[in-house]
């Protein structure tokens, strides 16, 4: 079943989560406790890292193309998909109408060949990372003001906690335990961030999947961490979606930021903001996280940090103790669930800090 499943595509689904077709087959092990200790073995994660890197390889080749094809209904470039890739493409926020205008807003944004074959996409993930043709017309920044963050992402906003603790009792079922030193990898640089706050958000697969500083200052560590792929915990149980097992990764996304594998890019900032870390966490079969910048260089707000690989992805923002996050006034925040936050344009303004006296 998984070298069926490693020649084949994510298929389109019109609920935003690809086809997760190893996690449905694994679905029925991942959520028992035999198959959480089971994942979370080192030699195991590092056999199924050798079975998503052959996967890897094929969905960056001419054959995964494929996936983009199909009927309206079906197919990456088919009409539902696009309706839902352009929905948030106008700048003045009036979406698409039809599925005529939904591709000209498609085909003027993104980096496209319309001579060639789906618009010159030559592989699935040459679609999945596609660019914008200028960032700074689709997607500005804001005024600059050295307090305000902008989205690493095009995301929708999870959650927000402040005074996060050096280790949280994540295996509980509360959906928002974070442990900073199991986040941070027990980076020497982690305890700048204990009793500090979190920034969480998730992209949907019709997302764009890069990733863009959220603040200006120095690269001081990127490194990717090894994480575990599918040692989700018993307190997930599947549900039935388009008659396929699937877990329901969105519902632990702080757990997932803790054990998956996950880049971690510390940024030293300009006075008030200071150290800063952003963290792009990979989902279960969806876990290629891609460093694009190297320690020593300056970055500035909004430039290009990475990119996600095959599928959609949750990020985390660490601020340091003693800073104080304010969501932007425009923006809604997510309800108890983790449900029902705004969606935010990647390089826009998220909120600002503050320094506040912590005597």
């Amino acid at each position: 079943m998984l070298n069926e499943a490693i020649a084949s595509p994510p298929a389109y689904v019109s609920n935003d989560i690809p086809g997760l077709t190893i996690s449905n087959i694994l679905s029925t092990l991942i959520v028992t406790n035999a198959g959480f200790t089971t994942f979370c073995d080192d030699k195991v994660n590092n056999n199924l890292r050798e079975i998503l890197n052959a996967w890897k390889l094929y969905l960056a080749s001419p054959d995964s193309a494929s996936a983009l094809d199909g009927a309206p209904r079906s197919g990456w470039l088919g009409e539902d998909s696009i309706m839902k890739l352009a929905y948030f493409l106008p700048l003045n926020d009036t979406h698409p109408a039809n599925y005529k205008a939904a591709l000209k807003a498609f085909e003027d944004a993104f980096i496209k060949d319309p001579t060639q074959p789906r618009l010159g996409f030559t592989s699935w993930d040459h679609f999945f990372t596609r660019q914008f043709i200028d960032i700074n017309v689709s997607r500005p920044l804001p005024p600059d003001d050295p307090h305000t963050i902008v989205s690493a992402c095009e995301s929708t906003i999870y959650h927000i906690a402040s005074d996060v603790p050096e280790f949280g009792r994540f295996w509980l079922k509360d959906p928002f335990q974070y442990s900073l030193k199991h986040m941070l990898n027990d980076d020497e640089l982690a305890p700048t961030f204990y009793g500090g706050t979190v920034y969480q958000a998730f992209l949907n697969s019709t997302d764009y999947h890069r990733w863009h500083s959220p603040v200006s200052g120095t690269i001081l560590k990127a490194s990717i961490v090894q994480g575990s792929y599918y040692a989700l915990p018993p307190t997930m149980r599947p549900k039935i979606k388009d008659n396929a097992i699937d877990p329901s990764i969105q519902e632990e996304q702080a757990y997932l930021s803790v054990v998956a594998t996950r880049a971690l890019i510390f940024i030293k900032c300009p006075d008030p903001i200071g150290l800063v870390c952003f963290i792009a966490v990979g989902m279960v079969e969806v876990s290629s996280c891609e460093i694009k910048v190297v320690p020593g260089r300056d970055i500035k707000k909004g430039d290009p940090l990475g990119t996600f690989h095959f599928g959609g992805s949750t990020h985390v923002v660490l601020f340091r103790k003693g800073l104080k996050f304010t969501l932007n006034p425009k923006l809604t925040p997510p309800k108890e669930d983790g449900t029902g936050g705004s969606h935010v344009q990647i390089r826009s303004s998220i909120g600002t800090v503050q320094e506040v006296d912590n005597t």
